[in-house]
C-alpha cells in the first residue's frame, strides 16, 4: 500500500446481495493487499532507503497525510451525519462501539457499518458465529458459515456486516447455549436478542 500511496475510492453495484458480498470479499483480497509488482518495487526500494533514512522521513509525511484524512473523516461525520463514532487510532478509519449501536438501535438497524467490541462467547461447535460485546450490551455475529471463528477467540474485534434486532425461538436459543457450552435448561420461551450478519471480522492485536 506504501508504495501506491493515498488514495479515495467510490463505487456502487446493482445486484443481488449474494453478488454484492462475493464481489466485497474478492475487493478486500485484492485492493486491500499490494499486488507482487507493487511488493517487488517495495523491496527493491528498501535496500537503499533504509541506510539513507528516507524510509524514515517518508513514514513520517505518510503518518501525517493519515492523520490529516482522520482528522477530515471524523469531522465529515460530526458535520454531516451527526452519528456515534469511534476517534481513529493509528489510521484514518473509524467505526461505531456495539454498544453505542444497540443503545441507538433506530439509527443503526439494517446499516451496513463497522462496529467495535470484545469478543466474550465463540461457537465451540465450529466457531461459526461470536458474541461482540460492550458492558452489558452485545450482539451475537454470523457469517453464514462463509467464514469460521478460532474456538478460543478473545480479545478487541471489529465486525463489518448489518446489524438487527430478532427474535429466535426457544429451540435455536437452547442450540447456541449448548454451543457456546452454557446451561441450555434455563432458557425458557422466545428470546430477543441483536444480531450482525458479518462479510469479515477483524481480530485486534492486544494492546
Amino acid at each position: 500500500k506504501w508504495a501506491r500511496g493515498l488514495g479515495r475510492r467510490l463505487g456502487w453495484i446493482e445486484a443481488q446481495e449474494s453478488v454484492v458480498e462475493a464481489i466485497e470479499r474478492v475487493q478486500q483480497c485484492s485492493i486491500l493487499c499490494p499486488d507482487t509488482l507493487s511488493q517487488m518495487a517495495m523491496a527493491r526500494y528498501l535496500k537503499g532507503a533504509i541506510p539513507s533514512g528516507s524510509l524514515k522521513r517518508y513514514v513520517a509525511g505518510a503518518n501525517a497525510l493519515y492523520k490529516n484524512a482522520a482528522d477530515v473523516t471524523v469531522k465529515a461525520v460530526d458535520t454531516y451525519l451527526q452519528r456515534p463514532r469511534l476517534t481513529p487510532f493509528g489510521g484514518l478509519y473509524t467505526c461505531v462501539d456495539i454498544g453505542t449501536a444497540i443503545g441507538n438501535i433506530d439509527q443503526w438497524q439494517g446499516r451496513r457499518t463497522k462496529f467495535e467490541g470484545s469478543v466474550t462467547q465463540v461457537c465451540q461447535a465450529k466457531g461459526c458465529w461470536l458474541v461482540l460485546a460492550d458492558g452489558d450490551r452485545y450482539a451475537r455475529v454470523f457469517s453464514g458459515h462463509g467464514f469460521f471463528m478460532p474456538k478460543d477467540t478473545t480479545g478487541q474485534a471489529v465486525v463489518y456486516g448489518v446489524l438487527g434486532e430478532r427474535t429466535v425461538s426457544e429451540e435455536f436459543a437452547r442450540h447456541l447455549a449448548e454451543d457456546s457450552g452454557r446451561d441450555a435448561s434455563t432458557i425458557v420461551g422466545e428470546q430477543v436478542e441483536f444480531r450482525i450478519d458479518a462479510t469479515s471480522v477483524e481480530l485486534l492485536p492486544a494492546s
